[in-house]
């Protein structure tokens, strides 16, 4: 029964945050290594996932389109029982989500303890007193353990021969010697509380420039422009 686990894993909304998760997903595989993984995630963070080596399967949540409302939801609950999954584990810690995998039949519902959902989990895990990193509040979920060695929490990260190809054109495109130490910066949180000051990622960019000779790159959106001409000024 172990070796043919049917595994659900429901992921939080945030692009970081589901990087960070990786970690807790390679120790998921390591526990069964012949199980069946598939992962329930947004749309927008799909791309982090695609090509991890431990998933079996991406199933998209789609909130603002298909998977809206009641009719919605019973949509991807009738999915999701075709799916036969025994176990869940909900890294996201959302009533809904936790309701709507009971009602998918998945036997096995584990969680970090909320007030409102905890009667839906067969396993209401109470997550660590002490302050610690992301990656290891997911990792602590599936194991029940932090990590000494911060090794294991790195983070699982997939290119492809077509992501190598498009970066060297852009480089070249632009001029820049991929002999060259390049360094990528994304300067621009999605929320103003989680944004570093810009005088702060100006100083990290001079110190890569004069410690590591490195051709240092920002990164944004067209809406994010201005930040960035900020920093370089």
């Amino acid at each position: 029964m172990i070796k043919n686990k049917r595994i659900l894993i429901v992921e939080v909304n945030w692009l970081g945050d589901v990087l960070f998760s990786t970690a807790a997903i390679r120790a998921l595989k390591g526990k069964y290594p012949q199980s069946y993984i598939g992962v329930l995630v947004h749309n927008r963070c799909r791309d982090v996932l695609v090509g991890n080596p431990y998933i079996s399967e991406i199933i998209i949540l789609d909130e603002e389109g298909k998977h809206r409302g009641l009719f919605g939801k019973l949509s991807l609950i009738h999915r999701l029982r075709t799916k036969r999954f025994d176990t869940v584990y909900l890294f996201h810690r959302s009533f809904t989500r936790t309701l709507i995998c009971l009602l998918s039949g998945i036997r096995n519902r584990i969680g970090y303890h909320t007030s409102k959902r905890r009667f839906l989990l067969t396993e209401s895990i109470t997550p660590p007193e002490e302050i610690i990193h992301r990656a290891a509040y997911y990792y602590y979920l599936i194991t029940r353990n932090i990590p000494e060695d911060m090794r294991f929490l790195r983070s699982d990260f997939s290119i492809t021969d077509a992501d190598l190809s498009y970066i060297n054109v852009t480089l070249r495109k632009e001029d820049i010697k991929v002999d060259k130490k390049v360094v990528v910066i994304h300067s621009v949180g999605n929320w103003l509380p989680k944004r570093w000051p810009r005088e702060n990622f100006a100083k990290l960019a001079d110190e890569l420039i004069e410690k590591f000779k490195a051709v240092v790159i920002f990164s944004g959106s067209a809406q994010e422009k201005k930040n960035i001409t900020a920093i370089l000024k």
